[in-house]
């Protein structure tokens, strides 16, 4: 029987499920479908993009599986509030296409936005098919937003491979107030799994394993030696490991 990675690191998930019924729990495939009937249904790239260029307060997006994965030649960016994103679970729901550098999903980069939904959505980076010079192509970049809420997602592949201005798979700015990260599965990324700024942050229920640098990092650090280091952060209930540099958890 193979052994757990000796660097591989579990707390309790009991603690996790209380607070995840205090931020709302994860839904089934089903109840997806049904809660995207008064919004977008997309089925085709071309339909995916632009559903996320027309973006309004309040709009529902589901992602079907139908036509997985989407090859996106652009972000997709989020610049609205009460917006929800939702996806069937399918691991690679998304992945750029060749030659295209852009990572997955933008939230509040544009524009100041709240009360954010994104769950059931895989992101699968492409890192054979983007040049070694671009930097940070995360799977969910939250930059200038509050009350966001990112669950039951998957994200893998992440690129460049690199400290500092690798892609993460989920990396919140400074600027953001109240992301609540869990339930979510991220591997194989290209710096650091979750990665956060900002304040009053919870991260719970994750399984964040095979990256380059921490699983779970309450910092932003830049190439130039600049650190956003987040506050007031809540971090519980993850199963994090085999991780190639740093610690397990860290702040900077």
């Amino acid at each position: 029987m193979d052994e757990i990675p000796r660097r591989t690191f579990c707390s309790f998930a009991a603690a996790s499920a209380v607070l995840a019924a205090g931020c709302g729990s994860t839904v089934s495939t089903t109840d997806r479908r049904a809660t995207s009937e008064n919004g977008v249904v997309v089925t085709t790239r071309r339909e995916l993009e632009s559903a996320f260029d027309d973006l309004s307060s309040g709009d529902t997006v589901y992602i079907s599986a139908e036509n997985a994965p989407y090859r996106t030649t652009e972000w997709l960016d989020i610049d609205a509030d009460d917006v929800s994103v939702t996806g069937p679970g399918v691991r690679t729901l998304v992945k750029p296409e060749d030659g295209a550098n852009v990572g997955g999903f933008r939230v509040g980069h544009h524009r100041e936005c709240r009360n954010i939904d994104i769950r059931g959505v895989g992101y699968h980076g492409n890192p054979a098919g983007q040049d070694a010079s671009a930097d940070r192509l995360h799977g969910i970049a939250v930059r200038d937003a509050s009350d966001v809420t990112i669950a039951d997602n998957r994200i893998s592949g992440t690129h460049p491979r690199r400290h500092g201005d690798g892609g993460s798979g989920i990396s919140v700015s400074r600027a953001c107030t109240g992301v609540r990260i869990f339930a979510n599965r991220i591997s194989d990324y290209g710096d650091r799994g979750i990665q956060l700024g900002g304040s009053r942050h919870a991260v719970f229920g994750n399984t964040v394993m095979a990256g380059l640098d921490r699983p779970v990092s309450c910092d932003l650090w830049y190439p130039d030696g600049t650190n956003r280091t987040a506050r007031g952060v809540s971090v519980f209930g993850n199963l994090l490991g085999d991780s190639f540099e740093g610690s397990l958890v860290g702040v900077a």
